[in-house]
């Protein structure tokens, strides 16, 4: 299960990939999107909620994530909704599954397959499916182009008609003249056809294709706007200008925020409804809990310079390459979004905020903040 920071990444990541789709189809930011979501994006919590609404403005689509409480119920068989994954996930699930057999030698061509002695065997008997991430990756690449390369887009077509997104009508409209008979027939599943694309005498090699495109590509479209972490001087007489934080901090900053303002919001409907009842206060232990949870409002982070990202687990570091390779970042939580603060890694204490704006903020680390004396 994916946790906050790793969604808001991908979802960063998802926002130029619509961005460069945007451009190829000569669309402007002001044309809303459509981002129909498999069961990744589908979380509970209100804090993933936040991330996704703030990737819609910024993105300008609407996001279908399949939770229960959305109020756009997608069909069954494209993942977002849970099982059974009965269209072209299947089909992926399948091809994919083929690419990691011939990967781990239980490929049916005499060429790749392994002996029996030689194979991974669990303790029921089966051959176990022990991929490294390379490996893992290249397999899903490879099924999702067969999905998308497979009688021009057959599978996908037939998920949008047999789900009921669009009717057979459109689809004979768009590629077969009207012809229902025609679009019928090229929809109708041929038997034995997508094994032949498992049938594989050698493991495909899966790069990926250079686009000459993309370095001329803008980086920031008409009317598009970006939300960014910055800080700013509380001690400036005048009012400073903020400096941007890169954009590899934001998704771990998110979680930080988010995390404690969701608990803190739970804590006080926890209050509310006891002052409701008459009552002054929580119970004993739960009282004892919320004064523990506002008497220490400070969230650290280490970041890594190098990787640009988050070490989740600094225990593994020794502190002089924590010095050499990373920076700390303290942030003081507040109910009240003005009275964010951040303290860095010299000690220096920062306001913190979150601003929007329409040019591109650099991954540069602002020389002010990057230090590291130790937690």
């Amino acid at each position: 299960m994916w946790n906050s920071s790793t969604l808001g990444h991908y979802l960063d990541f998802l926002k130029e990939e619509l961005k460069r789709k945007r451009v190829a189809l000569g669309v402007s930011m002001d044309v809303k999107g459509l981002v129909i979501c498999d069961a990744a994006a589908v979380h509970s919590c209100s804090l993933f909620d936040k991330i996704r609404a703030r990737f819609e403005v910024e993105a300008n689509c609407i996001m279908l994530h399949g939770g229960s409480w959305h109020h756009v119920v997608v069909p069954g068989g494209w993942g977002a909704t849970g099982a059974p994954n009965d269209a072209w996930h299947q089909w992926f699930h399948y091809m994919r599954r083929g690419y990691m057999r011939c990967a781990v030698g239980m490929s049916a061509s005499s060429a790749l397959r392994t002996a029996m002695q030689n194979l991974d065997l669990a303790v029921d008997g089966n051959t176990r499916i022990s991929l490294s991430i390379e490996a893992s990756l290249r397999s899903d690449a490879w099924a999702l182009r067969k999905v998308a390369e497979y009688s021009e887009g057959k599978i996908l077509l037939w998920s949008w008609v047999s789900r009921g997104l669009v009717d057979t009508e459109f689809v004979a409209n768009l590629y077969y003249d009207g012809d229902i008979q025609k679009t019928n027939e090229a929809l109708s599943g041929v038997k034995g056809k997508l094994a032949e694309l498992c049938a594989l005498d050698e493991l495909p090699l899966v790069d990926g294709a250079p686009d000459p495109e993309k370095d001329s590509q803008p980086t920031v479209m008409e009317g598009e706007v970006c939300s960014f972490w910055c800080i700013s001087d509380p001690e400036s007489e005048s009012e400073s200008e903020p400096l941007p934080l890169p954009m590899w901090m934001r998704p771990s900053i998110d979680k930080a925020v988010l995390q404690w303002r969701d608990t803190a919001s739970k804590w006080q409907q926890k209050l509310n409804k006891r002052k409701i009842e008459g009552k002054d206060c929580l119970p004993p232990k739960a009282q004892q809990k919320y004064d523990q949870f506002f008497a220490t409002t400070t969230r650290c982070i280490v970041f890594d310079k190098i990787k640009q990202a988050e070490v989740v687990n600094v225990a593994a570091k020794s502190v002089a390459k924590l010095k050499r390779t990373c920076l700390l970042l303290c942030i003081h939580m507040s109910e009240d979004a003005s009275k964010l603060k951040v303290t860095t890694g010299c000690g220096k204490l920062w306001l913190l905020k979150l601003l929007q704006h329409s040019s591109p903020v650099a991954d540069v680390v602002p020389e002010v903040i990057d230090h590291f004396e130790g937690l």
